[in-house]
């Protein structure tokens, strides 16, 4: 005799869309992102206060891009908020697209649509 709780089925983890937050809202590659991001912007900085200071290399190379992952993580969070998955870098493509520095996927136009012909 089968216990009830037995799988007759298998779990459908196929319709898993979206890779799970794992750092305040942030993807794991939306994190790594971030990190890249403020790991090339504090590297020059900290190799700038390496002539001057040993500590103040440590904050400008670890400390500062730690902060900048935080706030970042914080801000892209409440950007996230209620919006549907992947909204923000939608948002990033239709304003590349608006500025000519990617080519547009998206519908920007406002107006009536025809067929581009006339009916019998």
């Amino acid at each position: 005799m089968m216990s009830e709780d037995t799988l007759t089925e298998a779990p459908c983890i196929d319709r898993i869309n979206v890779e799970p937050a794992i750092l305040f809202g942030l993807s794991s590659s939306e994190s790594l992102w971030v990190i890249a991001g403020a790991m090339l912007l504090c590297l020059p900085l900290a190799a700038v206060v390496m002539a001057f200071s040993m500590v103040g290399t440590v904050v400008a190379g670890f400390g500062l891009p730690m902060l900048i992952v935080y706030f970042s993580a914080r801000h892209m969070a409440g950007v996230k908020r209620n919006r549907p998955d992947m909204y923000y870098l939608h948002l990033m493509r239709a304003w590349l697209a608006r500025m000519h520095m990617r080519r547009t996927r998206f519908i920007t136009t406002d107006g009536d649509w025809d067929l581009g012909r006339t009916l019998p």
